[in-house]
């Protein structure tokens, strides 16, 4: 029989002017991990844009002043979900600096900036600004522009965000070795399975190729305990499997009937070698109905 979620408590809580994180299981997974690249693949609505700011603001208080880089696959998807959420904590929460909507930079006040007495200079003895550069990957030179102290992508899963960018968003932490979070929901295979899920995947069975410095945390929308039950069960029942897997669970899964789907790369792949001279050779072609 299905259950209908306890109301849960909201995700951020301000009491005696203090502001307290409900984190869920995924998200304290992703706070707790020290690697330099930390992936957290969740379902829909699974609570991951809502955390990343708080990340950030982490990052940031840890690393210092500088330039940090926060990202998502598309404008629309910026002005939407992400750029809320950040001005939210950075300005209406925390009142570190000012939004320059046409450069798409937020500057932290300094100890010399005219500014409101509830504003808040974080780094008063800095010599050097902080700023958070923001873009999207329908513009790659926004996300290279800078070299950064840390990085923030979100819905970085999308098929839009191209693996030149991610490798363009990389070349920018490489001065500072910065950490980079990439908050998304898994939308299909890509160079976010390849780049950082088959190289975590490696490293945990103590495989060549692995990357000890990638974590992967994978949680279903149902993690969040503000997703009711009864929708998850009822996406459940009329989604297809490996949909299913991808969109409410951060699982990578195939399509059903797509060719060579029982395909393994773990055990079906070896390394390359020099083939012997007397092998025989098997050739097989298919050219379509096209060309037939």
């Amino acid at each position: 029989m299905t259950q209908t979620a306890v109301k849960a408590p909201p995700f951020r809580e301000i009491k005696d002017g203090r502001l307290r994180l409900n984190l869920h299981p995924g998200q304290t997974k992703t706070h707790l991990s020290k690697k330099r690249k930390v992936a957290l693949l969740m379902g829909s609505q699974g609570g991951k844009t809502v955390y990343g700011p708080h990340w950030l603001d982490r990052e940031i208080r840890t690393e210092g002043p500088g330039d940090y880089l926060i990202g998502t696959a598309s404008f629309p998807l910026l002005t939407r979900k992400l750029l809320p959420e950040f001005l939210y904590v950075f300005m209406d929460l925390f009142h570190y600096g000012t939004y320059n909507s046409y450069e798409k930079i937020f500057t932290f006040f300094q100890k010399d900036t005219v500014r409101k007495d509830t504003d808040y200079v974080l780094f008063p003895d800095a010599d050097v600004r902080t700023r958070v550069l923001i873009g999207s990957a329908q513009n790659p030179e926004s996300l290279e522009s800078a070299t950064v102290k840390g990085v923030w992508l979100d819905e970085c899963g999308m098929k839009m965000f191209k693996r030149e960018t991610w490798e363009a968003v990389e070349r920018r932490t490489l001065i500072n070795q910065a950490r980079i979070l990439l908050t998304t929901t898994l939308y299909g295979l890509g160079w976010l399975k390849t780049e950082i899920y088959d190289p975590w995947v490696k490293s945990q069975k103590g495989e060549e190729g692995g990357d000890p410095d990638i974590d992967v945390i994978q949680f279903d929308s149902i993690d969040n305990p503000a997703f009711p039950i009864e929708e998850y069960d009822r996406m459940k029942a009329i989604m297809p499997g490996w949909k299913f897997d991808l969109f409410h669970r951060g699982r990578y899964s195939r399509p059903a009937g797509m060719i060579y789907n029982a395909f393994d790369s773990a055990t079906q792949i070896i390394p390359p070698f020099e083939i012997p001279a007397n092998w025989p050779r098997y050739v097989g072609h298919d050219f379509g109905p096209v060309h037939t």
